[in-house]
């Protein structure tokens, strides 16, 4: 069972906490997106919709910023508890009196998350190793879990989560973790706090990224700062400009994938712009012979750390009928990691024809030069052409790639989607059962109280009437019924109009029930029936609010000695 409670390991979330705070200040007004992979029962997840609530002084009302934390894991009745965001009030012991004031409320022992922050958080089952990852996160929080990890496991998580993030987006890791291989994405953001900036200007590897089940995603360049990005303060970048000029007159940087970076004096001569440059630069814009000879270059000087000289090149330009490359491998701080390639275009003007005539003696050895020329000319066109075989299956691949990726997005959306529906509709099932069950309690006493009231009817030796507003007879004593002569009609014995009086000395019952209604006091009428004085009390009855319901009828002697 994992072991987790809100705000585990207090220092690291205040660092947290500030960093969200600077984080969302920059980020303008668009939604907020949150990964909490390993959720467990939701505790982090709900710690985090906490500071960013609190980071964004939300309300809960409709048109608010939005605010999406992914929270997944593998564990159905964990991600269950999470949902419902129901704790014990133990649970309250790490977190500060102003949240827990503000995001819960406490009855019958137990602590529940409030709905405004529960919408927040959307708990999902994923696999972390397998499914496809979240896309555009801004922070992701993998606490506490890597350490359980080979470092091959270690290696494939975190190049997922190098994916889904967006460049500047945040790291949060446990006290004993680190992003290990994955340092060159990162920088720390606080000293001894696991919380990590994903690099605006790495460049990443995407063929590994391919090979641990991750598509490929377009990164945006900004050509101005890729080389540095905020690693060279403006001094340093004007003394880079100048050393660079100094070295490379004519050239370019370029990086690990061929690109050309930054462009150093007129390269024009040594270029060629066809139908096949589209959309960004490399090496393979440069004239032919050039092009194959940068291609094989770059990887060598970046393999061995030593400058590399290319062969003198026929190319016809102005002042010059040849060209060479000599590349330069660049380091730049903090992690002294080579990553780019500075490449000068040297050239000269020779006398070609002089040139080929002292060495014309040698026929042999020229034929045989031209042989392995021709040869290696062959062999570079062949590897050309699978280069470009591959290259197109790979563009192929990563537009299958950018395809189930959105696919798998929309499918997560509709998933959030029916999960909240299914929230709903399982908040209103509760509600509806406990609406049935007191309705059931009501019916129970309702029917205890008919019970009740049929045994004081039969057993009462006084005749009583009870009417409606409309004077309606809807329950009369055993004895009213016998005197009365009474008989059940639909719903009711009659209308008090209908009763038969015992002789022609009763008073009208009618006229007397209508009086009592319209002043909606008790009424007594004293009257004589066969030298007997009796007493006909009518008086209404209220519900709530004074509000009349009807009449009661009774008959008894005037003496209240003897009923009749």
């Amino acid at each position: 069972m994992s072991v987790t409670r809100f705000f585990r390991d207090s220092e690291q979330f205040d660092a947290l906490r500030r960093e969200l705070g600077r984080y969302l200040a920059e980020v303008g007004n668009r939604p907020i997106r949150v990964w909490v992979p390993g959720c467990a029962s939701g505790e982090e997840a709900y710690s985090i919709a906490f500071l960013i609530a609190d980071a964004l002084k939300l309300t809960g009302k409709e048109g608010e910023r939005g605010v999406q934390i992914f929270a997944t894991d593998l564990d159905a009745a964990a991600l269950a508890r999470g949902r419902a965001g129901v704790y014990p009030a133990s649970a309250s012991a790490g977190i500060p009196d102003s949240m827990l004031r503000r995001y819960f409320t406490l009855s019958d022992n137990l602590l529940r998350v409030r709905p405004e922050i529960r919408k927040m958080v959307l708990f999902s089952h994923h696999n972390v190793f397998q499914d496809p990852p979240f896309s555009e996160i801004d922070l992701v929080s993998f606490r506490n879990t890597l350490i359980y990890f080979e470092s091959s496991l270690q290696e494939k998580v975190m190049s997922r989560i190098l994916y889904a993030l967006r460049p500047g987006g945040l790291l949060f890791l446990g006290t004993s973790e680190n992003v290990g291989e994955m340092a060159p994405y990162f920088e720390q953001v606080a000293e001894r706090m696991r919380l990590f900036c994903k690099r605006t200007s790495a460049s990443f590897d995407h063929k590994a990224l391919v090979r641990f089940g991750v598509p490929p995603r377009r990164q945006k360049r900004d050509k101005r700062k890729e080389y540095g990005n905020g690693e060279l303060n403006s001094s340093s970048e004007e003394m880079f400009e100048v050393l660079a000029s100094s070295v490379a007159p004519v050239g370019f940087l370029a990086n690990e994938q061929k690109d050309l970076v930054r462009i150093f004096g007129d390269i024009s001569a040594f270029t060629k712009v066809t139908d096949e440059v589209r959309g960004r630069l490399t090496t393979n814009t440069l004239k032919e012979a050039l092009a194959s000879e940068a291609a094989s270059l770059i990887p060598l000087c970046l393999k061995y750390n030593k400058a590399r000289d290319g062969l003198w090149r026929e190319i016809l330009g102005q002042g010059f009928n040849r060209a060479r490359l000599r590349c330069y491998p660049m380091t730049l701080p903090p992690h002294g990691k080579t990553r780019y390639v500075l490449v000068s275009i040297e050239t000269d003007l020779v006398d070609i024809s002089s040139e080929r005539e002292s060495h014309g003696d040698d026929k042999e050895t020229s034929g045989y030069l031209a042989y392995v020329e021709n040869e290696l000319a062959d062999a570079r066109e062949a590897l050309q052409i699978t280069m470009e075989e591959l290259q197109t299956s790979n563009e192929e691949l990563q537009s299958t790639n950018e395809e189930l990726q959105s696919t798998n997005e929309e499918l997560q959306s509709a998933n959030e989607e029916l999960e909240t529906s299914n929230e709903e509709l399982q908040s209103t099932n509760e509600e509806l059962i406990t609406v049935n069950e007191e309705l059931l309690i009501n019916t129970d006493e309702l029917n205890k109280l008919v019970v009740e009231q049929v045994a004081i009817l039969e057993a009462l030796p006084l005749p009583l009437l009870v009417l409606d507003q409309m004077l309606n007879i809807k329950s009369a004593s055993k004895r009213a019924i016998e005197i009365f002569g009474l008989s059940e009609r639909a719903a009711h014995l009659g209308h008090i109009s209908q009763v038969q009086l015992p002789n022609a000395s009763f008073p009208r019952l009618i006229d007397n029930c209508s009086e009592v209604l319209k002043r909606r006091e008790t009424g007594k009428v004293r009257f004589t029936v066969d030298n007997e004085e009796m007493s006909l009390v009518i008086a209404p009855y209220f519900i709530q609010d004074n509000e009349l319901m009807g009449l009661t009828v009774v008959l008894e002697r005037a003496s209240d000695t003897e009923i009749v």
